[in-house]
């Protein structure tokens, strides 16, 4: 309609408001883009005219008497003064459609029919019998094919019924009658909780209406809540948010109830969601205390769990079901007695930012620091190498005995209530009870007593928090939690191995470990003296146990010469015994066996009839997989104490490092099936740095791994590791035939004192080396074939994967370019 005036040409508006002057429009109708009136012109003549466009304000018709033919820029006068009448300029050029649609009225009574609201007020008054033939014209000329096609069907579109409703009719005859009528309605009340509207007047009119709520919340946005606000009525966007008290059942379900938080009149104030439905009008809630209408803000999802599945089914009982999309405000919801512990995990963070009023006392202390702080140990016996110990757990001030908790555990409960203390018994600080045996525990209640070892103990100490209590006489508990013995080791200086101050602390280490008859892993960057801390290990066992001392070094077979250099060189009165090659045969002296891993391997009859005090396994990554025949042979060897030597074990995957751990310490961690649970698919699956810490808790007493970084005060400015290896067979038959074959030519010209070629003598000694370095690089078809046996290349990828699975950067140099080629294509085929 906006647009009406539009479709005339000036001659023709210029026309109608001379007609105007002295003439008039009556009988005004319209309906949708129709307008229909009487044009009576100062004669006294009258002309029935219509104006019809569509809905995109496009021209449908006109009818005027006057013409037989009407059409776009040749409208009549008539047509024109139905147009200016019924869009005057004061109006913005708005059609009567268009300021009915905008009227109070029309916003009233559509929202009380959308919502179904039957109660319809009195009518204004009746429209005139011309007024209203003629909408009904309009009607006509307004319907859609589409809304014809239903008409046949008997069946009407949502626009058809509204406007053929009560409350269409309502709303018109109030606008025709007082226009918009925004300025009425000037007493506003509650009556049984509804919002009442009132006007009366001198006239005789008195209007009283209860609207919908829906037609309340459309006033709420009109105008930003004018309406009311011009009526003393406080209206707020924003200030309510959505939230849960959250408390636990009688039944110990967790409940969340939807409440709302207010905070808009200086401190905050919670209401309880469901007693303020009846004061809800759309996103608005009306607060009688406070006078204010104020919106519900669109909160964040609450406790939403991004990596949860797409749920399967829908549940309507309110029962909680991880999801992506939180938990819902609009109700309810109940998390299940066997997921609470779970879901108080997984949102601790989320509950602690809630005002602590939403919180029962028992779920404020289960999201704290945790459940227990601390815990009390008291050593009550000691008898055949294991110890009786009396534990009590502080559970919000209180002494609870962990036989208690140790029932719950066994019965599968996943937690209990003490006082206001929500107790997880599912927790992994308790997950050293799991690994107890039936007869381990004695006693009820504070009586109650477990049976340990000391390896036990430290699985037991690992789940441990953080204030741990020793009582009485716990001179033993005390030296396992720090790691040490008694006797003490013999001191570095009388073992002829030189140890910096950082191999001295791994030489005590390792002592208590072998003191214990534990198992341990020595992890320290390469370079850092493994080799040496184990050899000072040898030694002072050997000081010790007297000379009926016997040591086994199992490693990679390039290393073998490494080994018995280094102690021949700082253990030269110790007998050293190299298991390799074709004759082999075990020696029943003392001393150390020096062997390979894959000839142990072949040979693990004869190693598991033998005992050994130290089993000390170099590279001991190699057995990572405990499904090689090499892991299970190695696992017959019995000895007092087996030391793992790695630069990498903490790199590899969890489940590598249980492998080891399992070989040097076998029972200490748990099966398989837990350990996955526990470790494996929280840390690798997930990133847990929780799993991780308690995983690093729990191998502490039995991995020392120090980084060239930790102790570089301590180390010289450079530090060289020579390591020697031997040839393979292959490279034995070239270097033989080179070697010989031109011995002869140098043997007979000395014999005829002829000249020497020194050249020719260079020449040799240069394809030697190169023999040495590898038997690709005198073969000319083998060019590049890094695969062809050679016992300095081993030693070579087996230096190389030790510096970069710790994280160091590696230069290798060579002379020869053709070995440089080698390197770049057993690096290439590397990645």
């Amino acid at each position: 309609m906006a647009t009406l005036l539009r479709l005339f040409s000036d001659d023709a508006l210029k026309t109608a408001t001379r007609f105007l002057n002295g003439g008039r429009v009556e009988n005004l109708a319209f309906f949708r883009g129709g307008i229909a009136g009487d044009a009576v012109a100062p004669n006294g003549r009258s002309f029935a005219v219509t104006l019809v466009l569509d809905r995109a304000s496009k021209f449908l018709s006109a009818l005027c008497p006057c013409s037989p033919s009407l059409r776009v820029g040749r409208l009549c006068a008539h047509v024109a003064a139905l147009a200016v009448t019924a869009a005057p300029q004061d109006a913005a050029g708005e059609g009567p459609q268009e300021r009915f649609e905008r009227s109070l009225f029309f916003l009233l009574a559509r929202a009380a029919f959308d919502s179904g609201e039957k109660d319809v007020p009195a009518l204004a008054g009746a429209a005139p019998p011309s007024r209203a033939a003629k909408e009904q014209l309009l009607r006509r000329l307004t319907e859609t094919p589409e809304e014809l096609a239903f008409k046949r069907s008997g069946v009407k579109t949502n626009q058809q019924a509204w406007e053929d409703s009560p409350w269409y009719c309502w709303a018109k005859s109030w606008f025709t009658a007082h226009g918009a009528a925004w300025d009425w309605f000037s007493q506003i009340k509650r009556e049984n909780g509804r919002l009442v509207l009132r006007h009366s007047d001198p006239n005789g009119i008195d209007l009283q209406l209860s609207p919908a709520p829906a037609a309340v919340d459309r006033l709420l946005r009109d105008r930003d809540g004018a309406f009311f606000t011009t009526r003393q009525q406080s209206v707020m966007g924003s200030g309510l948010v959505p939230s849960f008290r959250v408390w636990l059942g009688t039944d110990e379900a967790l409940r969340l109830t939807p409440v709302v938080i207010s905070s808009f009149v200086g401190h905050e104030e919670i209401h309880d969601r469901d007693s303020l439905q009846n004061l809800k009008y759309g996103a608005f809630y009306y607060l009688p205390e406070a006078g204010v209408f104020a919106a519900l803000e669109q909160p964040t999802a609450a406790f939403a769990e991004p990596e949860a599945p797409p749920q399967g089914t829908f549940s309507f009982d309110g029962v909680y079901a991880a999801s992506t999309f939180g938990v819902p405000f609009s109700r309810e919801t109940i998390v299940p007695r066997d997921k609470v512990v779970r879901f108080i995990t997984r949102h601790r963070e989320e509950l602690r930012r809630m005002p602590p009023s939403l919180l029962s006392p028992t779920l404020r202390a289960a999201i704290g620091t945790g459940w227990t702080s601390g815990v009390t140990v008291r050593l009550t016996g000691e008898e055949a190498g294991r110890m009786q110990l009396a534990l009590f757990y502080d559970v919000g001030g209180d002494n609870v005995p962990f036989e208690t908790l140790l029932k719950a555990r066994r019965a599968g409960l996943p937690f209990l209530v003490h006082r206001d203390q929500l107790v997880d018994v599912g927790d992994d600080a308790l997950a050293w009870m799991d690994e107890l045996g039936e007869d381990a525990v004695s006693g009820d209640g504070e009586d109650a007593r477990v049976d340990v070892s000391p390896l036990e103990y430290l699985r037991l100490r690992s789940h441990m928090p953080a204030r741990v209590t020793l009582q009485g006489e716990s001179r033993a508990l005390r030296l396992l939690d720090e790691l040490t013995s008694e006797p003490g080791p013999p001191e570095p200086a009388s073992l002829g191995v030189p140890l910096y101050d950082f191999q001295e602390t791994g030489y005590r280490w390792l002592w208590f470990l072998y003191q214990n008859r534990f198992g341990g892993l020595l992890c320290d960057d390469m370079g850092l003296g493994k080799t040496h801390q184990a050899m000072a290990l040898l030694r002072a066992v050997e000081l010790t146990a007297g000379v009926d001392s016997h040591f086994l070094v199992v490693c990679p077979t390039s290393l073998l010469p490494h080994w018995e250099e280094k102690l021949k060189r700082y253990l030269p009165a110790m007998p050293v015994h190299v298991h390799h090659g074709a004759a082999r045969r075990l020696p029943s002296t003392r001393g150390v066996i020096l062997t390979s891993f894959g000839t142990l391997r072949n040979d693990a009859a004869l190693f598991a009839a033998r005992s050994f005090d130290v089993f000390v396994l170099d590279e001991i990554q190699t057995l990572k997989n405990r499904g090689t025949v090499t892991y299970q042979a190695l696992s017959t060897v019995s000895a007092r104490f087996a030391l793992g030597l790695t630069g990498t074990p903490v790199e590899n995957t969890v489940a590598d490092v249980k492998s080891l751990v399992d070989f040097v310490l076998p029972g200490y961690l748990p099966g398989e099936a837990a350990f996955k649970r526990r470790f494996v698919i929280p840390i690798e699956e997930r990133t847990d740095p929780t799993a991780l810490s308690r995983l690093q808790r729990l191998l502490g007493p039995f991995l020392l791994r120090r980084t060239k970084g930790q102790v570089l005060p301590d180390l010289p400015a450079k530090i060289v590791d020579k390591r020697t290896c031997s040839l393979s067979p292959e490279q034995q038959t070239l270097y033989r035939e080179v070697a010989q074959g031109q011995a002869a030519l140098l043997r007979d010209r000395l014999d005829r004192d002829a000249a020497i070629p020194y050249l020719h003598v260079f020449a040799v000694l240069s394809r030697l080396k190169q023999i040495c370095n590898h038997p690709a690089l005198v073969d000319p078809e083998a060019h590049g074939d890094w695969t062809r046996p050679s016992g300095k290349w081993n030693l070579f990828t087996e230096l190389l994967d030790e510096c970069l699975a710790s994280g160091l950067k590696v230069v290798v140099f060579s002379q020869y370019v053709r070995m440089l080629d080698l390197f770049e294509g057993y690096l290439g085929s590397r990645g």
